[in-house]
């Protein structure tokens, strides 16, 4: 096929075939890369490599076959692509920004361009597409624009009389902003009277704009005494910053930081209130992983204290009946009685020293480590009954990740756990895969991480069964201790990790390994 504009070269293959052969290498590449194939209808895609699979979210399989709109949602009315069909129709080539959806939902700007592929008769046989995430520097860039107009609209108020509801009008260009931030914007009067919300703040709020408008902006909700004592902000009030649980008009809790302030460039008699806020999801999780983990402190104590006090007693118990064993004649049940006492001994002694490992007597010996190479040595230990199951699991490795500052063998040992905790999900480890990815900062917990996902594609957890998920001795298998997640969770902690889940019914299970990244 030829390919003109600087890829330009012939080759003696179908396409499918050089596909194959470059495959590893293009998998390799930052970017994501596309073919479509332009011979057939709606140009479906025959192609996708591995950093588009990272990108929208989408595994590779689930892309194939369709049209690369799906991206795009319901969000079908973008300029670019009024520009990216004109070029298709031309059979040109062409780069627009759209604003894309991965699969869990969240929007990302995506970099798209698209060349044309011709054969050596001339005619269009495919479409291959670079795509670029470019979401934080549009955010960059928009917020930027967004302080810009926001105090060009404040002056212009400051030297005009017009009413509330003109800022409000004025405020309406620039929603397209407002509405990508990941903060609640909330405009009001001096008394408090809602005059304008962003599209965040009404989805945190569970409420909308126009059933906010000319409200109380403390009736949208009840509970909120530490914000209540504080809004509206008198004239000579600061800057103010706090926390506060809001009691939704659904009966949800919101749990957000606030930031509260006069609007700048506002007129004495005139001092809108401009509050500024976020959920604390993740604030909230890690404090509730910290009390588990004080609970899981004292049940381990307890536990050990146990454990080291019937040691004795079973080593006995296992010694006589042992020393009984030769002394019954084969068949006699005397001596089968002897041998399932051995047996449930050792059952409790596997208890024991599993109880044993919730307290730690040293602790992590935490040295920069490569991530793949905490992967190898999870698989390879587990290799044995990967290929009982199936064989390998798939591997989904980002390049030119961090080393990350952990005990290297307390983490394989909590792969080890998360990955026959998988296979015993779905029993075969073809439904088993691993993301191994940089998520950068993660503010709740102070620092760069990255993640370790275990996903599974099983039956998923009920949610009242994953409350209880971590719990000492509780398990949703038939057989099992209920000890694995729990030590997994203690272990994660000690080497300032976080181990967290998220499951649906008929869909499957995601397990998540934080882990810190070393810092130079």
């Amino acid at each position: 096929m030829w390919l003109p504009r600087g890829i330009g070269f012939l080759v003696d293959m179908d396409t499918q075939n050089l596909l194959s052969l470059i495959a590893p290498i293009l998998d390799e590449m930052s970017g994501g890369i596309t073919v479509a194939d332009a011979r057939q209808p709606d140009l479906p895609l025959v192609y996708a490599n591995g950093a588009f699979s990272r990108m929208t979210g989408y595994a590779v399989e689930d892309c194939l076959g369709r049209n690369c709109r799906f991206l795009q949602g319901s969000d079908r009315d973008q300029e670019g692509l009024t520009a990216m069909r004109e070029a298709i129709r031309e059979r040109r080539d062409v780069q627009v920004v759209l604003r894309n959806f991965r699969a869990d939902g969240r929007l990302f700007w995506n970099e798209l361009k698209i060349m044309p592929v011709f054969d050596e008769a001339g005619e269009l046989t495919h479409y291959i597409g670079l795509q670029t995430d470019i979401t934080s520097r549009v955010r960059a860039e928009d917020l930027s624009h967004l302080n810009g107009r926001l105090e060009r609209q404040l002056r212009a108020e400051r030297r005009s009389t017009t009413t509330m509801a003109t800022v409000t009008d004025r405020l309406e260009p620039v929603e397209t902003i407002l509405g990508e931030v990941r903060f609640g914007a909330v405009l009001a009067d001096p008394e408090g009277v809602v005059s304008y919300m962003n599209r965040t703040a009404c989805d945190l709020l569970r409420t909308s704009l126009e059933d906010a408008r000319g409200r109380l902006f403390l009736d949208l909700f009840s509970g909120g005494k530490e914000l209540r004592a504080v809004f509206p902000l008198g004239v000579d009030a600061k800057e103010r910053r706090l926390d506060s649980s809001l009691v939704l008009a659904d009966g949800s809790l919101l749990n957000a930081g606030f930031t509260l302030q006069r609007a700048q460039g506002a007129p004495a008699e005139t001092p809108y209130q401009l509050l500024l806020f976020r959920e604390l999801g993740e604030l909230q999780q890690v404090e509730q992983e910290m009390r588990e983990l004080k609970r899981l402190s004292s049940l381990g104590q307890m536990a050990a204290g146990f454990a080291h006090q019937v040691r004795n007693p079973l080593a006995a118990i296992r010694s006589l009946a042992e020393g009984l064993l030769p002394t019954f004649p084969a068949g006699d049940n005397r001596r089968e009685y002897c041998e399932r006492t051995v047996a449930l001994v050792q059952r409790v002694e596997t208890l024991v020293r599993r109880s044993l490992r919730f307290t730690h007597e040293e602790g992590p010996k935490r040295i920069p480590t490569a991530p793949s190479a905490l992967i190898d040595e999870a698989l390879e230990v587990l290799d044995p009954r990967l290929q009982e199951c199936g064989g390998p699991v798939m591997v989904q490795l980002s390049r030119g990740l961090p080393p990350v500052l952990v005990d290297a063998a307390q983490i394989v040992e909590i792969l080890i756990i998360l990955v026959e905790n998988a296979l015993d999900a779905t029993g075969t480890s073809l439904r088993i895969r691993l993301v191994v990815e940089a998520v950068g900062e993660v503010e709740a917990l102070g620092g760069s991480f990255v993640a370790v996902d275990v996903v599974d594609r099983g039956h998923g957890i009920e949610a009242r069964k994953l409350e209880r998920i971590f719990d000492p001795f509780y398990t949703t298998k038939p057989r099992g201790s209920g000890l694995g997640l729990s030590i997994a969770l203690r272990i994660a902690h000690e080497n300032r990790a976080r181990l967290q889940v998220r499951s649906q019914v008929g869909r499957g299970t995601t397990f998540r390994l934080l882990m810190p990244v070393a810092t130079p």
